[in-house]
């Protein structure tokens, strides 16, 4: 108990794919075999969706107008692990050089670090992201007229996202998932898949923070210094987690894209305005703390 909590608070993930399994394995049958066989596993994240050959994202396509969606070659499964104990990838690997991981009658292949052709490897520090979840934060981004008065270009997927504020990289992310639709090359059908968006902007980016609260929420009103990087990657994916608390991203690479909404609005806008349940106060407070620190300008809350 005392390893895990340690691993816990340390926040050192290591990471490896995995390839060379058969199409019917899930996430679950992965994440027991390595448990089996190396050791405790935090997430898995098996590849079951990615993006179709000869392909572009049609953000302009209502999805909920479309009726039917086409079939496409998908990549071979492959999946990204994370293991509680930083050890297990390097044994993981040792394993799989001397034929000893052998799933189904079929032996795995196990990339880690450098060698992972998904992406670099990143070992972190003991200090965490500080993120604001799901379904408790609202996500709005328009132009801010005067103090009172913010004009709404663009809501989140279901006004819904994910805000993180990470020390690590000095960056400040906007995460949520919404069907987007792919127009394939020499066809006028279309692929529907769940795809995850990051919006992503330095910390050294932001003119100028306000704070204040309405009825129901804390309100946060965040100003660019210049348009923020744009990504999404595929998210139609089987996902299998035993730890309750939030871990690292996964080595799933993401993909720089063009504005994703259909007004252009975050091209044209430079405001964002985060609306935060009281019951996470304690944890704004720590993110607007480490901003005031990176000198960003904070306006004080002011009852309204």
């Amino acid at each position: 108990m005392g390893e895990l909590e340690t691993s816990e608070k340390e926040m050192v993930v290591s990471q490896i794919g995995v390839g060379g399994f058969a199409p019917y394995v899930t996430a679950k049958m992965l994440v027991d075999f390595f448990k089996d066989n190396i050791g405790l596993v935090w997430r898995c994240r098996l590849k079951t969706s990615s993006t179709p050959p000869e392909s572009y994202p049609n953000f302009n396509i209502d999805t909920a107008a479309i009726r039917g969606t086409i079939e496409y070659q998908k990549v071979k499964p492959h999946a990204f692990i994370h293991f509680a104990i930083p050890d297990s990838a390097k044994s993981a690997l040792d394993a799989t050089k001397h034929g000893e991981l052998i799933l189904g009658n079929q032996p795995l292949i196990i990339s880690v670090g450098p060698e992972n052709p998904y992406t670099m490897s990143q070992r972190r520090r003991d200090v965490d992201p500080y993120r604001l979840s799901n379904s408790d934060v609202k996500l709005e981004v328009g132009i801010l007229a005067s103090q009172d008065m913010f004009f709404v270009g663009w809501k989140g997927s279901n006004s819904e996202a994910d805000f993180v504020v990470d020390p690590f990289n000095r960056s400040c992310t906007f995460l949520f998932s919404k069907d987007t639709a792919f127009s394939l090359k020499g066809t006028n059908k279309n692929a529907i898949i769940r795809c995850n968006f990051k919006i992503e902007f330095l910390v050294r980016d932001i003119n100028v923070i306000r704070q204040y609260r309405d009825m129901s929420s804390l309100i946060i009103v965040l100003q660019l210094d210049s348009s923020p990087s744009l990504f999404y990657r595929t998210a139609d994916d089987d996902i299998a987690e035993s730890v309750p608390f939030d871990l690292l991203d996964d080595e799933d690479p993401w993909i720089r894209t063009t504005d994703f909404t259909s007004s252009g609005a975050i091209g044209r806008c430079n405001t964002y305005r985060i609306s935060i349940p009281p019951r996470h106060g304690l944890r704004l407070k720590k993110a607007m703390d480490f901003l005031s620190q990176q000198r960003v300008w904070i306006e004080a809350p002011t009852s309204t």
